[in-house]
C-alpha cells in the first residue's frame, strides 16, 4: 500500500474535525473510517486503526472538560465498567463480521437513535440530577477512553491496526477534541445538539447506501 504526502494530510484533516465532532456530540468516526477506506485501509483495518484516533480524543477530551472543572471521573467509571464489558464482547463479535453487514446495522442503530431525538427532543434536552448533555458528554469522554483501550487491543491481536495512520489521525484528533471539549462546556447545549443530529443523518445515510457512491 503506497503512503503518499496528500493521504498523510487528509488523515490528519480527517483526524481533527472528527475529535472535535465527537467530543462536541459524535459521529465524528463517519469521517474518520471514511478516510481511512480512502486511503486504500480495508474496512476492518480502518475500523481498528481508527480506535488509536478514539483513544488520544478521549484523553485529550478529558483533560479539556477537566480544566472546565466538568469532571467526575469517580461516577465516570461507574458508567464506564458496565460499557467496557460491552466494548469487548462487541469487538469480539465485529471482529469477523463482514463490512456490508457491519454497515447496515450500524446505520439502521444511526437512524434509531436521530428519530428519537428528533421526535422526542425533551428526553435529550431535560436534566436529570444536574446532568445535561455537556456533562454528560464528560463522562462519555471518560468512558469511550477506557472502553478503546480494551478495543484497541483486539484488534491489534488480529493484525487489524495501521499505527502510522492512527498516531496521525490521533494527532488531528487530540487536538480537536481539546478545542471542543472547552468550547461546549463555554456555549452549552445549543450547540452541541445540532452537531450531533447532523452527524447521525450523514453516519445513517453513507452507511445505508442510500446515495450510490456516498
Amino acid at each position: 500500500m503506497e503512503i503518499t504526502w496528500l493521504h498523510l494530510a487528509a488523515v490528519l484533516a480527517a483526524g481533527l474535525v472528527a475529535g472535535y465532532v465527537n467530543t462536541m456530540a459524535g459521529g465524528g468516526s463517519f469521517l474518520t473510517l471514511f478516510a481511512l477506506e480512502l486511503v486504500g485501509l480495508p474496512a476492518m483495518t480502518a475500523n481498528g486503526t481508527n480506535r488509536i484516533a478514539i483513544e488520544i480524543q478521549s484523553i485529550l477530551g478529558i483533560l479539556g472538560f477537566k480544566s472546565k472543572g466538568m469532571a467526575d471521573w469517580r461516577l465516570s467509571l461507574h458508567f464506564a465498567i458496565p460499557a467496557l464489558l460491552g466494548a469487548i464482547v462487541g469487538a469480539f463479535v465485529v471482529i469477523d463480521l463482514p463490512d456490508a453487514i457491519f454497515h447496515r446495522v450500524l446505520g439502521v442503530a444511526l437512524l434509531f437513535m436521530l428519530a428519537v431525538m428528533i421526535l422526542n427532543p425533551k428526553q435529550w434536552l431535560r436534566e436529570r440530577h444536574g446532568m445535561g448533555l455537556v456533562r454528560t458528554n464528560s463522562h462519555k469522554a471518560f468512558i469511550v477512553g477506557l472502553y478503546t483501550l480494551a478495543a484497541l487491543a483486539m484488534f491489534a491481536a488480529a493484525g487489524h491496526v495501521s499505527l502510522l495512520y492512527g498516531v496521525l489521525m490521533g494527532a488531528g484528533g487530540g487536538l480537536g477534541a481539546w478545542i471542543a471539549s472547552r468550547l461546549s462546556v463555554e456555549k452549552g447545549e445549543k450547540v452541541v445538539r445540532p452537531v450531533l443530529m447532523i452527524m447521525l443523518g450523514v453516519m445513517a445515510v453513507r452507511y445505508l447506501g442510500i446515495i450510490p457512491g456516498f
